[in-house]
């Protein structure tokens, strides 16, 4: 892998979308509880992009519930949690859409679809898709494509069913809404214009000082496993001694745990990379989009080693997109090859394949 600055000028070719004209207006809402539809409603917002959409992308629960009787065009991920539940990051939305006092014909102006993400092995499949899809019907939205059902159980997983229907809906978006004059779909080899801009902060502080908000250090004191041990979830009572005195909370309120990476194991992924003198340097990320913002949980400033300690999960498996903007990154053609099959579902089960047998 190279540096961006190493790169060919035609290799790191950015573009924008320039102004789109009105009815080329989208919204992409998501309902996402561990990042899959999430990160299918971003692969959504880019080819949206590529495609000289004026595309805005919100969580459900994060969009303004009462501005969507303006919208014309949305288009819904919507992921399956516990047993047949919807998200949490879509519990309000959904909410207000069941309000008896709702007009029948409130969203006739809307046309939409949705794609559910779930696994067939559950009786409730893809329930919170299915029931709203059915709810935005009732309310006289317009469903411009069959409802998707993306199934874990499909030999190449959610992409199976996801590929298929994205291709499927973009024929009729482009024929609802033609490219303007003079403008035709960028090249999946074109790198999209950043999403946020990288500023240099000299603000004086390194990462061990820099404060950590609203949070409280605890002491683990229980952690017992209460499903059977060949189930296949594993859930735990855990047990926390709180010892700060500013700490206030009533029966019904809800921890949240964040996960930390060890330090050790940051440090050898930043010396791997390289990054050893840049690492406590401080930073600000920038949103260019309103529809974009850094997490509420990330503190304002930032370091390369305060992100990979206590934000990103570095160790994680990759999903799909890494391999998509990593191909953009890197002057071997063979690495290039190889990354953008990793981008299909078929390459993936392939390299999964021969990883098995060789």
């Amino acid at each position: 892998m190279s540096n961006p600055e190493e790169l060919p000028l035609e290799k790191l070719t950015i573009s924008d979308q320039p102004p789109s004209v009105a009815k080329r207006q989208m919204l992409i809402l998501y309902g996402s509880q561990t990042g899959c539809a999430q990160d299918v409603s971003e692969r959504m917002s880019r080819q949206a992009r590529r495609r000289h959409f004026a595309v805005r992308l919100y969580s459900m629960d994060a969009y303004h519930r009462e501005n969507l009787i303006n919208e014309n065009l949305v288009i819904f991920f919507c992921s399956t949690t516990g047993q047949g539940d919807e998200p949490d990051n879509m519990k309000k939305f959904w909410k207000f859409l069941l309000r008896k006092n709702l007009p029948r014909d409130i969203l006739n102006q809307m046309k939409f679809t949705v794609f559910g993400l779930g696994d067939s092995s559950y009786t409730r499949y893809n329930w919170p898709a299915k029931k709203l899809y059915k709810r935005l019907l009732q309310l006289g939205a317009q469903s411009i494509y069959p409802r998707g059902d993306g199934d874990d159980q499909h030999y190449l997983g959610i992409d199976g069913t996801l590929d298929p229907w994205l291709e499927g809906l973009w024929k009729i978006l482009m024929e609802i809404y033609p490219l303007p004059p003079g403008l035709d779909v960028l090249h999946t080899d074109v790198l999209l214009y950043p999403l946020f801009h990288f500023r240099i902060e000299f603000v004086g502080l390194d990462s061990k000082n820099i404060a950590d908000h609203d949070k409280i250090c605890a002491l683990l004191v229980k952690n017992e496993r209460i499903t059977a041990h060949d189930h296949h979830q594993d859930v735990r009572h855990m047990e926390f001694n709180i010892n700060s005195s500013d700490s206030e909370y009533e029966p019904g309120d809800v921890l949240v745990v964040r996960p930390k990476n060890i330090s050790k194991e940051v440090d050898e992924f930043i010396k791997m990379m390289g990054w050893e003198e840049i690492a406590d340097k401080t930073f600000k990320l920038v949103p260019k989009y309103e529809d974009r913002k850094v997490p509420s949980h990330w503190d304002s400033v930032l370091t390369l080693r305060k992100m990979f300690e206590n934000y990103l999960d570095i160790f994680s498996t990759p999903r799909r997109s890494f391999f998509e903007f990593l191909s953009f990154f890197t002057t071997n053609e063979d690495h290039t090859e190889k990354l953008k099959e990793f981008c299909s579902a078929e390459g993936q089960v392939r390299d999964l394949i021969s990883a098995f047998f060789i």
